[in-house]
Order: structure tokens, then C-alpha cells, then sequence
């Protein structure tokens, strides 16, 4: 009874959001002799992030781009929460959010993150950053691509820790 309590009353604490990359993902679907690599690139990038963050002892939850604009900003219930320095998404309150080596980036996620970023949030960019608007390629100049305030970092196990040690919980 009194786990019920907890699951149901209790509010979430995961401070690290990553973006999930699906859709670079599915982006780069085509003949499977033409994109083997990539898509093997991408999967092995994806499965080597989660299991650094998991080992890492950082908690963490993947962002689905689809669903952001009608989840954002909503304030947690029962929750206190510093609006200026986290990324509200339903029930959650994120301190950084990770973006892993994405191809493509949707508008509407580039337009949260920075003003996530402005407004005192942290931003990483692990590996490549986004060259994809809408999962096409930009007309604009990469600099529309780019999150102001954001922290780039190589996609390596000891970059992506480091840059997330001060939201670990655990040590």
C-alpha cells in the first residue's frame, strides 16, 4: 500500500534529458547496402550512450521531438521547480538536455532549446551537431542551426560523464 502511495503521489527527479534520435534515424533508412554504415554508425552511437549514462549512475529520459511542443512548460504538479533553469516536459523538470550526434533537428525543438539555453539551461551537444532542419537540408546558414550558450563536446564516454557529473545523484 504505501509503495502505491509513493508511485502515484511522487514526483519524478530525473535531471538529464536526451534527445532521442529517431528521427536522424529514420532519416538515413534507404537501400540497406547503401546505408548499412550509417545506420550502423547510428545504432552503436545510440546503445553506447545509454549504457554510459546508465553506468555513469545518471538518470536520464529520452525526449521524443513528436510529442516536445505539446508536453513543454507545463509545471509539474506538486513539483517545485526553478522555471528559469530547467526544461519543463509534463511531469519532468530537466537541468540539461543532450543532444546525441543528430542529423536532423525539428524547428519547434530548436526554438525550446534555446530559449532553454538563454534562459540559464544546459545544453550539450555530444558529436555532430544537427546539419537537418525538419529533416531537410537547411537552406539557411549552419549558424540558424546552432543553440546559442550551448556546450559542445566530443561523443566520447568520458566527454558525455563529465559534462553531466553535476546531475548525478548518485556518486
Amino acid at each position: 500500500m504505501r509503495i502505491d502511495v509513493v508511485l502515484t503521489r511522487g514526483c519524478p527527479v530525473t535531471r538529464v534529458g536526451v534527445i532521442h534520435p529517431i528521427e536522424s534515424y529514420w532519416l538515413c533508412r534507404g537501400p540497406f547496402v547503401e546505408s548499412f554504415e550509417e545506420l550502423d554508425f547510428r545504432e552503436r552511437a545510440f546503445a553506447d550512450l545509454t549504457n554510459w549514462l546508465l553506468e555513469g549512475l545518471v538518470d536520464f529520459d529520452f525526449i521524443s521531438e513528436s510529442l516536445l511542443p505539446n508536453q513543454i512548460w507545463q509545471p509539474a504538479q506538486n513539483c517545485s521547480h526553478d522555471q528559469q533553469k530547467t526544461l519543463t516536459v509534463g511531469a519532468c523538470d530537466y537541468e540539461t538536455v543532450v543532444i546525441p550526434n543528430l542529423k536532423t533537428i525539428r524547428r519547434s525543438t530548436l526554438e525550446i532549446l534555446r530559449k532553454f539555453a538563454s534562459s540559464g539551461g544546459k545544453v550539450i551537444i555530444a558529436g555532430d551537431s544537427p546539419t537537418f532542419l525538419d529533416a531537410m537540408v537547411s537552406q539557411y546558414p549552419t549558424s540558424d542551426l546552432e543553440i546559442p550558450g550551448s556546450l559542445s563536446i566530443p561523443f566520447t564516454r568520458t566527454d558525455v560523464l563529465q559534462a553531466v557529473e553535476d546531475q548525478r545523484d548518485l556518486l
